[in-house]
């Protein structure tokens, strides 16, 4: 060992804060980079479970209005004028009252915010379906004020409340007389 490499040590050891406080800046700087790349991927998170849940909530409609024209179809095309309401949502799937076995629609639909085919029913006093409504107890995103300025053409509604607060309340309902008043 050679006096110059000898003498750098002996003054690393007289001073061993020097390098010391230079580790701890290092391990500080790596810490606050952590903290930040952390906080970026929850944010990132959360705005994409809240993006998920509107798409979940605009599939809703759509599926509930496709329910809404099945059960229409299937009331307007009933044989020998008399309409009546399909006693399960299957009947939808082939209607079997004609000669020819008609489809009112094509599949019957998953729930998309409890990922199950079971849907709650409405029917009427003679037991048919007259509209169908989400099972989740979840509280939607479309606030109900925002929900029926936006929605309201696409979207039958029975609650009188406009505080909508669980997908439960959004009812997805064929009303025969309804449609027919707003056609004259």
């Amino acid at each position: 060992m050679t006096l110059e490499v000898a003498q750098k040590k002996y003054r690393a050891m007289e001073n061993p804060t020097a390098l010391g406080n230079q580790k701890g800046f290092l391990y500080l700087g790596v810490l606050f980079i952590i903290f930040i790349i952390s906080i970026t991927s929850i944010r990132l998170s959360s705005s994409y479970k809240i993006e998920a849940q509107r798409e979940r909530e605009l599939e809703l409609l759509f599926i509930g209005h496709q329910f809404e024209l099945a059960i229409e179809s299937y009331y307007n095309q009933s044989p020998d004028g008399i309409k009546d309401f399909p006693i399960k949502l299957e009947d939808l799937l082939l209607d079997k009252r004609t000669l020819i076995p008609l489809r009112h629609i094509r599949k019957i639909y998953i729930d998309p915010m409890t990922n199950s085919s079971e849907w709650g029913l409405i029917k009427n006093d003679s037991d048919g379906i007259t509209g169908v409504f989400s099972l989740s107890e979840g509280s939607p995103i479309i606030k109900s004020s925002e929900f029926h300025k936006q929605y309201k053409n696409e979207f039958n509604d029975t609650t009188t409340n406009e505080d909508v607060i669980k997908y439960s309340e959004w009812k997805f309902i064929y009303r025969p007389n309804a449609n027919e008043e707003n056609n004259f």
